[in-house]
């Protein structure tokens, strides 16, 4: 019997949460085996209790509490030291809480897809339809560091001026007119579909290996779960993460999989909002800049290091 074990994390979105769980409850299993794990993140939002409340009748859902919310990374590990500790999957789904699943056959075909590549990890096509955007995959380059030491220091002068936004009273981004007519063309380009006729942009309905996937939607093989007692590298509070994954990947030897005959709907966005505020206040764009900066200074120091992400195998 193959087991499937579905890892979301929650942080002030239960409705989000409840919305998830209602689509994996839809999914065709016949003998397959499915688990949902929630890991509320400190939601301090009554979260917690009213998740426990509501799945409390359900075996197959578990409710667990990360007692302290210390970012994306941190509290997807916590849950996925739970699965690894209390069940024996073959696969950990591990989904943003905005995420919702439409296709029936979609466990079927994780294993369809297991059986034919051998992968480690699997990224379906990741569709945020408030965008019209196909998130997946990314890229198939790993960020090197000349290109990296551009993004740390155009982030911080981001930073900066949101700083200063901050301090004169202001509570939403104030843009300068190009930037907002950037924007603007950017936004209605995505909405008609000329961002696909981008040639550096990989294609999303062919599939793609070794490259870099979304990770609002990431998908772990026994290969990868056998071998890893840490899933993502732990440092980064939000934002990033796929930059790190991609790199431990690549480092190690660990085959990644985009497919599109898997497909998620994202809403994008639901959990950093009640983590920093309202989409383009200000608040939320120190927020997001601050993590970005971050993320890549750890990024840096990984590329630097042979044994940087040692620390996450199962020894």
């Amino acid at each position: 019997m193959i087991r499937y074990v579905f890892l979301i994390l929650n942080y002030k979105t239960f409705d989000e949460t409840r919305n998830c769980v209602r689509s994996i409850d839809a999914l065709d299993t016949n003998d397959a085996k499915k688990e949902i794990v929630i890991v509320d993140n400190d939601s301090n939002d009554k979260s917690f209790e009213k998740l426990n409340e509501e799945y409390k009748k359900r075996e197959n859902v578990h409710v667990i509490l990360h007692k302290i919310n210390d970012g994306f990374s941190k509290g997807n590990n916590y849950g996925y030291e739970y699965i690894r500790d209390n069940f024996k999957p073959d696969f950990i789904i591990m989904i943003n809480s905005d995420i919702e699943i439409k296709q029936k056959d979609f466990l079927f075909t994780i294993n369809d897809i297991y059986m034919r590549t051998n992968f480690s990890v699997l990224g379906p096509d990741v569709y945020a339809y408030k965008m019209n955007l196909h998130q997946s995959p990314i890229k198939r380059e790993i960020r090197n560091r000349i290109d990296t030491e551009k993004e740390i220091e155009k982030e911080r002068t981001r930073l900066l001026r949101y700083q200063e936004q901050e301090y004169e009273g202001h509570k939403y981004v104030r843009d300068s007119a190009f930037e907002k007519i950037v924007d603007f063309f950017v936004k209605f380009g995505r909405k008609i579909g000329l961002d696909r006729l981008n040639w550096r942009k990989l294609p999303y309905w062919k599939e793609q290996f070794d490259v870099m996937i979304h990770g609002s939607a990431l998908i772990f093989s026994k290969n990868y779960i056998r071998k890893y007692r840490i899933c993502l590298y732990p440092m980064p509070f939000y934002y990033g993460e796929e930059d790190l994954l991609f790199l431990k990947c690549k480092k190690n030897h660990d085959r990644i999989v985009y497919s599109p005959k898997i497909k998620v709907y994202h809403s994008a966005g639901a959990s950093a909002t009640k983590a920093s505020g309202a989409n383009r206040t200000v608040k939320r764009e120190i927020f997001r800049y601050k993590n970005l900066v971050e993320t890549k200074t750890l990024y840096l120091q990984a590329i630097d290091s042979e044994n940087y992400f040692d620390s996450s195998l199962d020894k």
